[in-house]
């Protein structure tokens, strides 16, 4: 008995230790602070940088060097105002929330600092047993700012813990859903349990059309993060997404506005490490066929924009190009992000589901009309599309036109 008391003392001493640690941690005070000077939110970017390399789950959009290309191509140029909250625990960061200021004729509203486009939303915050407590903190503060009539948080994903709080909180309006797939890997069965997991109809499409696609010449996949070939491979992809929409007559030309080219340069030069912008390459011969500028970090790689010429339609080149982005994926331990919405080729990769909505909180009167503006904006879209889909083509074509642009004009 003796000899085991003496074995078990360390132990037992080393659990007091561990117990009092965690009190100590528990004890550190923490305060929030709300930037609003460009020089202040500059000054954050050691704490930023350290904090995201202890978020092993983060988002590149949640990086120091995004919000600062957003800010300095998108947000500034546009007159929006720096409003970014930062808890800190002691002397480090444990949180930041970047947003900013934005204004829409009488309204002034608060959005996330971002590109305004399609990047998913939410908090980087340390992770740990305090997380939610800090959420809930700076959350309760947020909602006490003065001057703003509006919250407009857009892109949340229902995976994230931002969405927890807003769908529990009955002042929060769902303004738009979408659907969200993305591939996570199968670990004990790799690639190829992953691809007979796919139907039969897919995977022999796929074979096929790579097999004609390879009729044509050698055909090559690389990873480009190099920033002179990111540039003029983001140009290209640009270019051919716009032309491939307009013979579409599709909406949405935010992507291709000289501020977003501005800000893919720019992060293309400035994004560095683990995570980090990078354009994935079909070529055929050498020459692009099909191309997708992607985010690689933390987990997962997002495709943010895909496309491919059109020459090669016959031999779909798009679906190559994804069989490579997948594997590429796996190989780096990573899942496969095809971000929102339902398009067939996407379901026909995916094998995980949830949903992406964005909410608005009204602060004020003037806040809440803004808000029922809003809800009839979407209930006008959702009518809209339901009398398109009665029409003949020809119609169809110009009245899904002549919407889009109307909501375009009147967008917040």
């Amino acid at each position: 008995m003796v000899e085991s008391g003496i074995a078990l003392a360390p132990v037992t001493q080393l659990l007091k230790w561990r117990r009092f640690a965690t009190l100590i941690a528990s004890s550190v005070v923490e305060t929030c602070k709300i930037i609003r000077d460009p020089a202040e939110f500059l000054a954050l970017e050691d704490e930023w940088r350290s904090l995201f390399d202890r978020v092993p789950s983060a988002y590149l959009a949640q990086s120091f060097d995004w919000c600062r290309a957003s800010w300095e191509t998108i947000a500034a140029p546009r007159g929006r105002r720096l409003l970014v909250l930062v808890l800190l625990g002691g002397e480090r960061a444990v949180l930041i929330w970047p947003l900013v200021e934005a204004k829409y004729g009488p309204w002034r509203v608060l959005r996330p600092l971002g590109t305004e486009a399609s990047e998913y939303h939410n908090l980087l915050v340390e992770d740990g047993p305090e997380a939610t407590r800090r959420v809930s903190t700076v959350w309760e503060m947020l909602q006490r700012s003065r001057g703003i009539d509006m919250l407009n948080l857009v892109n949340v994903r229902s995976d994230m813990a931002l969405y927890g709080l807003l769908t529990q909180d009955r002042r929060y309006r769902m303004r738009a859903r979408s659907p969200l797939l993305w591939v996570r890997w199968p670990h004990a069965t790799g690639w190829d349990g992953y691809w007979r997991s796919r139907s039969g109809h897919h995977r022999g499409r796929v074979s096929r059309m790579r097999r004609r696609l390879a009729d044509r010449g050698r055909i090559g996949f690389e990873v480009v993060d190099c920033a002179d070939r990111f540039a003029g491979l983001a140009d290209w992809i640009l270019l051919h997404k716009r032309a491939w929409m307009t013979r579409r007559r599709l909406g949405s030309d935010w992507p291709f506005t000289a501020p977003y080219w501005e800000f893919l340069r720019l992060a293309g030069r400035q994004i560095r490490g683990r995570s980090r912008l990078a354009v994935f390459l079909l070529s055929l011969d050498g020459a692009p066929v099909a191309a997708m500028i992607g985010c690689i970090g933390g987990k997962r790689v997002e495709g943010l924009i895909g496309t491919f010429d059109d020459n090669y339609a016959a031999v779909s080149p798009g679906q190559t190009l994804y069989a490579e982005c997948v594997r590429w994926a796996l190989e780096h331990g990573l899942e496969f992000d095809f971000r929102f919405g339902d398009e067939p080729y996407k379901e026909s990769w995916a094998n995980e589901r949830g949903i992406l909505v964005s909410f608005s909180r009204p602060l004020t009167v003037k806040g809440a009309v803004l808000v029922l503006l809003l809800l009839a904006r979407q209930r006008l879209r959702h009518l809209a599309g339901r009398l398109a889909r009665r029409l003949p083509a020809p119609g169809k074509s110009r009245i899904k036109t002549a919407l889009t642009n109307l909501i375009r004009k009147s967008a917040v």
